[in-house]
């Protein structure tokens, strides 16, 4: 009985085989059933579609329309408009899998999300980058386009968007939000407990009163101007806020924590405090050493004038002492040549024609002036040491002429120097109002008469600093860099110093101006240092192509807000910078000297080896403004200012 089974299911499974067979034979499409399955109604449809999609660009001209189409949405979304395409693109892959179960189980996240969108895009319209997203400036419609900005305008508007995230987070994670929930009041009072055992409430009691002594003292300092309008004969610096007459002092501990400025006193009365217009308070002008006033030397003065006069009187040139200036080093005579007078020895006759005779019988004779010719400057100048002689002085210089004077200057070194204080200038009437009207004011010193010296940087626009080894040139640099930062901030200011010899700038590492957090003092890395300044000129050449502006000036004028530094390159040992990389610390000194001055950065290069292969000809024809300091020879003088002089500067400051 089971051998009959067997052999039917042995037959049953031999008959299927052959009828797969069969089917599988005969299952080939003939070209019949294909074409049928190509003109099925579904795919000529789809084909008419395509087609029809396909010929609207080439009969409606859609490239205009849809650049505005995707302008718009841009400028409606922001950023978001990525968002929306990957949106878009897990939409469209969940409806292709046929999952939209998905969408319909998960609405409460979806929600949740929605509204963390919402608050991202609030968040993105408080940002205004640089940069453009197909036509759409986002600087002008912000990150977050105009969606976001709905949660910029009104105090109304910016609660509802902080109340989005923690509504999205909660429908997102409602679990966890609730835990946060339960945990947030008993952790803010801990908080509060522990800031008020800091004593923070005191602070900001003290700040609300210095605020409201600020405000009030500046109405007062208002209407008094009103009323004394006619009787200011200075203007002040646009750049300063007047301030008030007293305020409250803090400790020592609490300005180390709070204090984001270096070295202030912060003992003075606000009266005696200069802030700038972003609120930074600039050291006071009492921080500076002030020096007494020299003793006049009048008498000696007179007598030096008076053996002027006789020595070259003695050598046939006459000449007067009209001007005498005392200055701190040297004192300057200014001489008036006088007239070289030719005469004759004429007897004299009576009406007769006879000859006049005396008692003793010798003729009468009068001296006539043959001709009258003024002194040769020349002549004055070819005496000068003739002069040093007589004066008893180791080194004297003749100003032929005197600039803007008709006479002769002779300077003659003083028995004492005297020293001549940055307080000085910096409090003098005329640097004050020079100051108000000058981009970068740097005090200099005082001239051959005493009168203050000093210069706008961004007009020279560019400095170059030499002279010989203890002849002042680091003292100069120190007198310029702290000049600058009394009256400006860092927001107004940025210094870039490369100190090879690492001893000269090293007092000034710590200051805020710094562009790059500290002083460059490795060489390797002084080739990178300029060349980000490099970057930095051309990122403002480029900046300033956008905004239509020619320079910085014009470019903070008209952003107000978004205003530019002032950067200054301070070198103090060129000639080592020249050793090591030549080639490359040339070119870019050059190509920032041609270039830079347009947007706000200038160059001050020191060096102690005023020779040719330091001071090349390339880099003195782009630093027009030179000083000079004492030089042991006239070479190096003529390298220098491209003449002679400063071989016999005094030195300790002397400069031409």
């Amino acid at each position: 009985m089971v051998g009959k089974i067997e052999l039917r299911a042995m037959a049953r499974t031999r008959a299927t085989r052959r009828a797969r067979g069969t089917r599988a034979a005969g299952g080939v499409p003939d070209i019949t059933d294909a074409g049928r399955l190509l003109l099925r109604p579904e795919v000529i449809g789809t084909v008419l579609v395509v087609l029809a999609a396909a010929a609207v660009p080439s009969v409606i001209p859609l490239t205009g329309v849809i650049g505005e189409a995707r302008d718009g949405i841009i400028s409606a979304l922001g950023l978001h408009v990525f968002t929306m395409i990957a949106l878009l693109a897990a939409l469209g892959a969940v409806l292709a899998l046929r999952r939209a179960d998905i969408l319909r189980s998960h609405i409460r996240h979806i929600a949740g999300g929605a509204l963390l969108l919402l608050f991202v895009a609030g968040l993105l319209a408080r940002w205004h980058p640089e940069t453009q997203v197909g036509g759409v400036d986002l600087h002008d419609v912000s990150a977050g386009g105009s969606l976001g900005r709905l949660f910029t305008g009104s105090a109304w508007q910016t609660l509802g968007w902080l109340v989005l995230a923690p509504l999205g987070y909660a429908l997102l994670w409602p679990r966890t939000a609730w835990a946060i929930a339960k945990a947030t009041p008993p952790t803010t009072w801990e908080t509060l407990k522990w800031l008020w055992s800091l004593g923070l409430h005191r602070r900001a009691a003290s700040g609300i009163r210095t605020l409201m002594l600020r405000g009030r003292s500046a109405e007062v300092d208002d209407a008094n101007e009103v009323d004394g309008e006619d009787d200011v004969l200075a203007p002040k610096p646009s750049r300063r806020v007047r301030t008030v007459d007293a305020a409250p002092t803090i400790d020592a501990a609490e300005a180390a924590k709070a204090a984001a400025q270096l070295g202030m006193d912060l003992e003075t009365p606000v009266a005696d405090q200069r802030d700038t217009t972003g609120g930074w308070q600039l050291p006071p002008i009492k921080m500076l050493a002030k020096v007494e006033a020299p003793k006049s030397a009048a008498l000696d003065n007179e007598r030096r004038a008076r053996l002027i006069e006789q020595t070259l009187a003695s050598f046939g040139v006459d000449a007067t002492v009209v001007e005498v200036n005392e200055g701190p080093a040297i004192t300057q005579f200014g001489v008036e040549p006088g007239w070289d007078v030719k005469t004759k020895v004429v007897p004299e006759r009576d009406s007769t024609g006879r000859p006049i005779f005396e008692a003793d019988g010798t003729p009468r004779v009068s001296e006539v002036e043959v001709s009258r010719t003024r002194i040769r400057v020349n002549r004055i100048t070819a005496l000068q040491t003739d002069l040093a002689l007589a004066l008893a002085s180791p080194a004297l210089r003749v100003e032929a002429p005197v600039p803007g004077k008709a006479m002769v200057g002779i300077e003659v070194p003083n028995g004492s120097t005297s020293v001549v204080s940055l307080r000085s200038v910096m409090e003098a009437g005329a640097f004050q109002k020079f100051a108000s009207k000058a981009a970068l004011p740097v005090a200099l010193g005082a001239g051959v008469s005493g009168e203050p010296v000093f210069a706008d940087l961004a007009k020279m626009p560019h400095l170059l600093i030499a002279g010989a080894t203890g002849s002042g040139k680091s003292v100069c640099l120190n007198t310029i860099i702290t000049g600058l930062l009394m009256n400006y901030s860092p927001e107004q200011l940025r210094f870039v110093m490369v100190d090879p010899k690492r001893v000269e700038l090293t007092s000034f590492g710590k200051i805020p101006h710094l562009a790059f957090s500290e002083i460059v003092v490795e060489m390797d890395r002084v080739v990178g240092t300029l060349q980000a300044v490099i970057n930095e000129m051309d990122t403002r050449y480029r900046r300033f192509a956008q905004e239509g502006v020619r320079n910085i000036e014009r470019f903070n004028e008209k952003n107000p807000t978004r205003r530019l530094p002032y950067w200054v390159v301070v070198i103090d040992e060129l000639a080592d910078l020249m050793m090591a990389v030549p080639y490359q610390v040339e070119h870019q000194l050059v190509r920032l000297a041609q270039l830079a001055r347009a947007t706000g950065i200038h160059l001050i290069v020191a060096t102690q080896r005023p020779s040719v292969d330091v001071i090349t000809g390339l880099i003195k024809a782009n630093f027009p403004t030179r000083i000079a300091f004492a030089v042991s020879s006239m070479v190096d003088s003529r390298t220098i200012l491209d003449q002679a002089g400063a071989e016999k500067l005094l030195g300790k400051g002397d400069m031409l």
